[in-house]
């Protein structure tokens, strides 16, 4: 067996001159710069001592040990155990002038893309990966690939920035080569995670970043323009919960009362606003802990009980340490309304926004039931069931004697009935029913005016007419005596 000297002095004579076989073992460790232009197979154990390059490739079956440098052309295939004691260089850029120096132990050299085949070929199911540097467009990047699955998982871009991936102890870090969370994401500025539909598998493309800085974590639509989550900064602890269907606002931790409860003092003395406003929003003298505006006519409160079984239920409750009020305010007249109750029920108006003790009390009712109104009371008046004033007209006219009878009969005034001691009366019918008994009396009032005129008129005549006769009578027994 020879070898040569140097690149291009003279061929391996081995068992086979274009492709030598050599079916034991080498008698001798080769020497320094060895060359095998057309390719060797050593079926047992094999020493390099120092360079060797293999031109069209090398195949060692058993055990090689290389001492030097390897620099194969057309690949070498170790297929039992083997061990490099310097550096290895792979690849068609691979020449002694560039074997591998200092710390560098395998050097991948090609023209084109550079790729490290992890493949396993025993198994059922088969699988290729690829370790590939620069990739198919020659941009430099380092890539992971499936080539079962002709898929990329894994790619480092040249000019990827520092420890722009760190897998640590204590979680991964993008950005940062101490992680302290299991997902930590260190930026100059405003880190944010994107979270992307491509619509590649038929849906519709759509981009959420989910963004920090000093002031701010924000959850951003990107295809809308919109932030519709936002967080500020100091914002409080357990400002929002979500706690087995409920929704707490600063209750505290682990404290939800209802399927929404809001809780703490809140500025202005409001804690929920509900606003149907379109464009900027507006300000004014809102106010109360719960306040709902709106600009579009339509603004309202309505609260609907819609159990099957019908029953009397509290649907609006008010509670205070003393008289609860509703306000009710016209903003265009400047004039508003009150009403509320404690021990007594009170009615009041005063100027939009004026105090409770500053409008004047227009009507009360206390608690045993008596009313106090301080203006007059206009109802919707009688059905005039009696006949109102209708009483007028000859047909409604009652007899006196009729009336009398009646009223004798019944134990109380015809048309305005009777009248129980602690029942409810009807105001208008009964006011309506007292004017026609007045009308009824009037109108024998008047009669008995007309007929006590005759009787008069009457007794007069007789009266005159008897002064006559006396005074005939006594001429005539004063004639009689003389």
């Amino acid at each position: 067996m020879t070898a040569s000297s140097g690149p291009g002095a003279r061929a391996v004579t081995l068992a086979s001159v274009l492709c030598g076989a050599i079916s034991g073992g080498l008698a001798a460790p080769l020497g320094a710069q060895d060359y095998f232009a057309n390719g060797i197979i050593v079926n047992n154990s094999a020493l390099f001592t120092g360079t060797s390059q293999f031109v069209y490739g090398a195949t060692f079956n058993t055990t090689a040990t290389f001492n030097g440098l390897i620099a194969g052309t057309q690949g070498i295939a170790l297929i039992g155990q083997s061990s490099v004691a310097g550096g290895l260089c792979v690849g068609t850029g691979c020449t002694q002038a560039r074997a591998p120096g200092g710390d560098v132990v395998l050097d991948l050299r090609n023209d084109g893309a550079t790729e490290i085949g992890l493949r396993l070929q025993s198994s059922a199911t088969p699988f290729d990966w690829l370790l590939q540097s620069s990739g198919s467009n020659l941009s430099g990047e380092v890539a992971l690939v499936d080539e079962q699955g002709d898929t990329r998982p894994f790619v480092v871009a040249t000019g990827a920035s520092d420890y722009a991936l760190h897998v640590g102890e204590d979680g991964i870090g993008f950005g940062t080569m101490l992680p302290q969370r299991s997902l930590h994401v260190v930026d100059d500025l405003e880190p944010t995670l994107r979270l992307e539909q491509s619509g590649a598998g038929g849906g519709t493309p759509s981009v959420w970043d989910l963004a920090g800085d000093v002031d701010r974590l924000l959850l951003i639509d990107v295809n809308a323009g919109d932030v519709p989550f936002q967080v500020h900064a100091g914002a409080g602890n357990a400002l929002l919960q979500l706690r087995e269907g409920n929704v707490g606002i600063a209750t505290g931790i682990d404290t939800t009362e209802a399927r929404l409860h809001i809780r703490g003092e809140a500025p202005g003395g409001r804690s929920l606003l509900i606003e149907n406003i379109e464009g900027l929003a507006v300000t004014s003298d809102l106010a109360g802990t719960l306040a709902v505006r709106g600009d579009d006519g339509a603004t309202s409160v309505q609260i609907e009980e819609l159990a099957f079984d019908p029953a009397p239920r509290t649907l609006l409750s008010l509670r205070n340490r003393g008289r609860s009020e509703i306000v009710l305010g016209n903003s265009v007249t400047g004039s508003e309304w009150s009403f509320g109750a404690g021990t007594n029920f009170v009615l009041k108006r005063g100027a939009l926004g004026s105090a409770s003790n500053a409008k004047e009390k227009l009507f009360e009712i206390r608690g045993n039931g008596d009313a106090q109104l301080a203006g007059t009371l206009v109802t919707g008046g009688t059905a005039c069931g009696g006949g109102c004033d209708r009483v007028f007209t000859d047909a409604a006219i009652i007899p006196a004697e009729d009336y009398a009878r009646e009223m004798w009969a019944q134990g109380y005034l015809p048309h305005v009935g009777p009248t129980p001691e602690g029942a409810p009366l009807n105001v208008s019918e009964k006011l309506g029913g007292m004017l026609n008994a007045l009308e009824h009396a009037h109108v024998f009032i008047d009669r008995l005016s007309a007929e006590n005129r005759a009787l008069r008129a009457e007794l007069a005549q007789l009266r005159a007419s008897s002064d006559a006769r006396l005074a005939r009578l006594e001429a005539a027994l004063g004639a009689e005596e003389r």
